[in-house]
């Protein structure tokens, strides 16, 4: 094992030395650049694929941003809202409380969400409570496909994706918003940005209330989908006592009641700290620190007790420390390295068993670096990796290779990647009655690793983008249940999964103040299994082909009036997997496609008063049949919400 570790940093080194001696030969010039997006500024400042603040168009990892007035559009009542309709191939589903996420063959466990470049506690498990993400306090979504474990280490094997929440830009900004639907829906936001000499404050809340409904089908099953009440509270500090040095404090409340039953509500609490400071060393170096700290509770409310007793769930509290040191030589030599440590302890009678207690704990220490070498300006290569030491897998390393090439208004992007995933604390301990059957975790896991393969191409025509990327993945050691008599245990997929497919986005401006967005993605994930009769049949949660559109109008007809006009509409082809019974035999079934679209109507007036005017689920699509993947609409839902800036 330290011998592979030991031939993996010294190929990182022996490239870093390679750019070195290539700079020294062919010293670059510095034209400008023209290759631009027709829906996003390459100029754009992004942190997620380097880790540091670069400029989009001289990223070498393949890396998609979504800014606020692409968000804003969508006019989103959640986080979900907005991933289903930017990105091909998103899927959110209901497994009893919880919203479970699904993209290009990897679920929530392999894909590794961000808020401001922070992790997100998940209360032991994998995936992580959507509803702790404002949607109106989202300046920018950045997105990165395919394996980044080396810079970001566990679960991040089928991308990154990094929410960036506003910051205070201008003196005094003020905003606040109402929105009530036709299912009772309700929710009020209030921001306040200042920015005065050496500090700024953003503030944002935001209250928010939805109806729980039961969907039924034509087979007479049901499907509960409860009711939430939720407050947010952000609140962002800096301090800039001088142009080399700046302090930043954030503090982040979810406080979050689901109305399960008439006599259960289920409480979900999050408290999340972030303090830290930047110093510029020199004009070409600086360093960052920070420390975060992030408690997650889930507790059972018994409502019609006296006291309304609670029962915990989870409580979970994770520390992170981070350091990081980044230089730049004259935007051709750009090197970041860093040193983490992460402490997360889950206290839950759901990890205890009668012979072992509920309180479990993961450390983790992490050392990480980048070299990013610009050999001219059409050329760029990137190197990273990461060693990681967990308490109960021990070392292991990751690297990220990937090369940028431009020819004329085409950016082509090659990118192999490594990834890691060790298993959660549910997937190791879980012991959990269900009822009719036990779910037991599993302490034998081994960790998911896997290796990706990708090519990417971007350009623009006149009025023209198109982007195409093609991509594979290899994992091992996938984690997923199977059965044991009647009950499920967590284990390791014998074999290796293969995903391999592609994605193209078109971009296009038309006449009259109309503009298309097109996605399409199709992924074949290549996942068999052989059941105890000997037959062996594909196995996949993913529907091979997805798309989204985004027709948009928009023209002012005069200087106090404009009009904006949306309709999203994303599709999912069907699903023809297998599925194991209680005999561990494998039983063929077929999974139908689906259409969803919804339309925004936006009047703004004055400049300071905005009217949107909408309907979700515009043609009031209903499953004729509840599985697993279905979506959880329960039809045409429309709305109505007042914004007011100044």
């Amino acid at each position: 094992m330290k011998s592979v570790i030991i031939k993996q940093a010294l190929t990182g080194l022996l490239f870093f030395g390679m750019g070195v001696c290539a700079h020294a030969v062919n010293p670059p010039i510095h034209p400008s650049d023209t290759i631009i997006s027709e829906r996003i500024d390459l100029d754009d400042v992004v942190v997620t694929g380097s880790r540091t603040t670069r400029l989009l168009k001289d990223v070498p990892v393949p890396t998609k941003v979504f800014k606020a007035k692409d968000i804003k559009a969508i006019a989103p009542s959640s986080f979900a809202d907005i991933l289903q309709y930017i990105l091909p191939g998103v899927e959110f589903t209901k497994h009893g409380s919880r919203d479970q996420f699904n993209a290009q063959g990897f679920d929530e466990s392999s894909m590794l969400f961000l808020v401001d470049g922070e992790l997100i506690t998940t209360g032991s498990t994998s995936g992580i409570d959507f509803e702790r993400i404002n949607p109106d306090d989202i300046e920018r979504i950045e997105v990165l496909r395919g394996a980044s474990s080396a810079l970001y280490g566990s679960n991040a094997i089928g991308g990154v994706i990094n929410i960036i929440t506003r910051s205070a830009k201008s003196p005094l900004h003020v905003s606040a918003s109402a929105r009530l639907d036709s299912r009772a829906g309700q929710k009020y936001d209030v921001s306040a940005g200042v920015k005065r000499g050496m500090i700024a404050s953003q503030t944002s809340a935001q209250y928010r209330t939805d109806a729980g409904y039961t969907l039924a089908d034509q087979f007479e099953q049901e499907l509960n989908v409860a009711g939430n009440t939720t407050w947010n509270v952000n609140q962002k500090f800096v301090f800039t006592p001088t142009d080399k040095l700046s302090f930043h404090l954030r503090g982040l409340v979810n406080l979050r009641t689901q109305h399960w039953t008439d006599k259960i509500d289920f409480l979900y609490n999050s408290y999340d700290i972030k303090a830290g400071s930047k110093w510029q060393i020199s004009p070409s170096s600086d360093v960052e620190i920070s420390y975060h700290y992030d408690k997650y509770q889930r507790d059972t409310c018994l409502i019609q007790t006296p006291d309304k007793k609670k029962r915990s769930i989870f409580d979970e509290d994770m520390h992170h420390l981070r350091a990081q040191y980044n230089l730049n030589l004259s935007d051709v030599h750009i090197v970041n390295i860093g040193a983490e440590y992460i402490h997360d302890l889950v206290a839950s009678p759901r990890l205890s068993s009668p012979t072992d207690p509920g309180e479990k704990s993961v450390d983790n220490k992490i050392l990480y670096g980048q070299y990013i070498y610009k050999v001219t300006p059409r050329f760029m290569l990137s190197y990273g990796g990461r060693l990681d030491k967990h308490s109960g897998y021990g070392s292991h390393y990751t690297s990220r290779l990937s090369a940028m090439y431009k020819t004329g208004c085409v950016a082509h992007r090659l990118s192999y990647g490594e990834g890691y995933r060790a298993p959660s604390l549910q997937e190791l301990f879980f012991f959990f009655n269900h009822g009719a059957f036990f779910i037991y975790g599993n302490p034998e896991l081994q960790p998911e690793k896997s290796r990706m393969l990708s090519y990417s191409a971007e350009g623009r025509w006149n009025k023209l983008t198109l982007v195409g990327t093609a991509f594979y993945n290899h994992v091992r050691n996938r984690i997923d249940f199977v059965y044991r008599g009647t009950d499920l245990v967590y284990a390791n997929v014998a074999g290796v999964t293969r995903i391999f497919g592609f994605e193209a986005q078109a971009n296009v401006t038309l006449p009259y103040g109309f503009a298309l967005r097109a996605s399409y993605s199709y992924t074949y994930d290549r996942r068999k299994a052989t059941d105890k009769a000997g037959d062996t049949m594909k196995l996949s949660n993913t529907r091979p082909h997805a798309a989204t559109a985004a027709l948009t109008y928009g023209h002012r007809f005069t200087k106090d009036y404009k009009l904006s006009a949306n309709l999203f509409t994303r599709f999912l082809s069907v699903l023809k997997t297998a599925r194991l019974d209680s005999e561990e035999l494998f039983q063929e079934v077929k999974y139908p496609g689906y259409a969803i679209s919804r339309l925004d109507v936006e009047n703004q007036f004055f400049g300071h008063y905005t009217l949107h005017i909408g309907a979700e689920n515009l043609f009031d699509y209903k499953p004729k049949a509840l599985v697993f993947n279905s979506p959880i609409s329960p039809g045409r839902i429309l709305y109505g919400m007042l914004r007011v800036t100044f």
